[in-house]
């Protein structure tokens, strides 16, 4: 029962700050978008405070009076400082690089400050993910890392981002959820298999591609008008035979085809195995394509081959394995 409750009020908090703070690349925090109220610390000094003003009632005491008023301000002003803290501060998503199912993808996100005002002690938080500190004195802006676990593949979105400060005292917290938009690809873990189908998907014999201009001789073909006097048989025509032309061969090198029908297994298995081999080929330089179902790559190499190939994997949508 108490576990249901906890669920519908996080579904309704949920669609609340949907309304309330829309996703965007960039966001900057203001009255509508920060939440203040006292911390641990906080609700221990309203005890305190409360606690002296009963004394103070009941002994009729000015001092006491004073010092329960003159605490009461302090807090009230730490409330004003602590949200002066996060107020004005601009929070920007950058990039995130793709990585491999079970590494850690890293986001970089940039908080920049106004012209004027140093900002202390903030903290960054992902719910599932590491935490960050950071505070502005001199620098107008800073570059702060954050790290998620990848567990699956596909694409990640790590969702709100926690930002919070308690500076001054620690007796107030303000903090607002933001949602950057960010995601990254995950690529599936690069696994040997030991499981094949028989057939690698490779294809070791060359494509003999016939030009003049080749280096290897192939054979002879009749004279065309604009055929290169250099290519001709002259030999051959001086023995009486037809005007020919002297035909050279070059061949093209093996074409490598990385086939999700070569291996055995569920899907993730295969797709590891697949994004395995991926790098292996890469790391020789050979030019390879992919097929999977209902996807065909054609051979190439190079980073943007890559990662097109990679990607292709990350997204595939084939059940799960």
């Amino acid at each position: 029962m108490m576990q249901n409750a906890r669920q519908w009020f996080r579904a309704q908090f949920g669609r609340w700050l949907k309304k309330r703070l829309p996703a965007a690349r960039s966001i900057t925090l203001d009255r509508h978008r920060l939440f203040v109220f006292p911390s641990r610390a906080g609700f221990g000094f309203l005890l305190f405070v409360v606690v002296i003003l009963l004394v103070a009632i009941n002994y009729q005491n000015n001092m006491v009076f004073g010092l329960a008023f003159l605490l009461s301000s302090l807090l009230v002003i730490t409330i004003l400082h602590t949200w002066g803290n996060l107020s004005g501060l601009t929070v920007g998503s950058l990039r995130a690089i793709p990585v491999f199912a079970g590494e850690s993808a890293v986001f970089e996100i940039r908080i920049s400050r106004p012209e004027r005002g140093a900002r202390h002690a903030i903290t960054l938080t992902w719910p599932d993910g590491d935490s960050a500190y950071t505070s502005l004195l001199e620098e107008k802006e800073v570059i702060v890392e954050l790290s998620l676990p990848a567990h699956r593949r596909g694409v990640l979105r790590p969702g709100r981002l926690l930002i919070e400060t308690h500076y001054p005292l620690g007796l107030v917290r303000c903090w607002s959820w933001i949602d950057l938009a960010l995601e990254t690809l995950v690529y599936p873990q690069p696994l040997e298999s030991e499981f094949h189908s028989g057939d690698s998907g490779e294809t070791d014999s060359g494509e003999v591609m016939v030009n003049l201009a080749g280096d290897d001789y192939y054979g002879l073909r009749e004279y065309q008008p604009g055929d290169s006097l250099k290519q001709v048989a002259w030999k051959h025509y001086a023995r009486g035979h037809d005007l020919q032309t002297r035909q050279f061969a070059a061949y093209r090198d093996h074409q490598l085809w990385l086939d999700y029908e070569a291996f055995t297994g569920g899907v993730e298995a295969r797709l590891s195995a697949l994004c395995f081999e991926v790098l292996r080929v890469e790391a020789n330089r050979e030019e390879y394509g992919l097929r999977l179902p209902g996807i065909e790559i054609e051979p190439g190499k190079g980073d943007r081959h890559r990662e097109q190939v990679l990607s292709a994997l990350a997204l595939f949508q084939g059940g799960a394995g």
